[in-house]
């Protein structure tokens, strides 16, 4: 969703009378005000489904690889869950003896991935397991990412339906 300068400024004020009205409505005035701030307008289709037409093309880039990390990250974590401690030891020494766990973007140098991040998790409310993290890294991760979500799509990504197994997460977490 493309919002020019002086809608941005309509949406801000609109919702502000409204929080300061105390009006109880569908709309979330603190979510509009939000999303028009942290320049995620993009959100405003996804969670008022019903006002907007449109599809997910609507989402620009950084929004949609941070999802398709985020949706990559909860696949692996759900899978390494459900492994024995023999194979979760030897996964996480294969892995250099890095935690299995998602952890995030560099708020300095991947800023506009972090931060939403951090509006998806926050504001949207999604990938709750995320939430109460330090997602900032402080180092740079998103070339290992974009490696991994690689690995991710040739097995069959988002529409795997199934938990990975231990030889498919050394797989992805090996191109990190």
């Amino acid at each position: 969703m493309r919002v020019t300068d002086s809608e941005k400024l309509l949406f801000v004020m609109l919702s502000s009378i409204c929080k300061k009205l105390e009006l109880q409505d569908e709309i979330d005035p603190n979510f509009v005000i939000s999303a028009i701030c942290n320049d995620q307008a993009w959100a405003l289709k996804w969670k008022y489904q019903g006002i907007f037409n449109g599809s997910e093309s609507d989402i620009p880039p950084v929004a949609g690889e941070v999802l398709d990390i985020l949706d990559m990250w909860d696949a692996i974590e759900r899978g390494y869950e459900h492994l024995s401690t023999p194979e979760k030891e030897k996964l996480k020494e294969d892995s250099g003896g890095r935690e299995v766990a998602f952890g995030g973007f560099d708020g300095n140098n991947e800023a506009k991935h972090y931060s939403t991040l951090q509006f998806i998790i926050n504001d949207l409310e999604r990938y709750s397991t995320f939430k109460d993290r330090d997602l900032n890294t402080h180092s740079g991760v998103l070339a290992g990412y974009q490696r991994m979500l690689t690995e991710y799509d040739k097995l069959g990504g988002p529409t795997l339906g199934r938990l990975l197994t231990a030889s498919e997460l050394r797989s992805i977490l090996g191109a990190r």
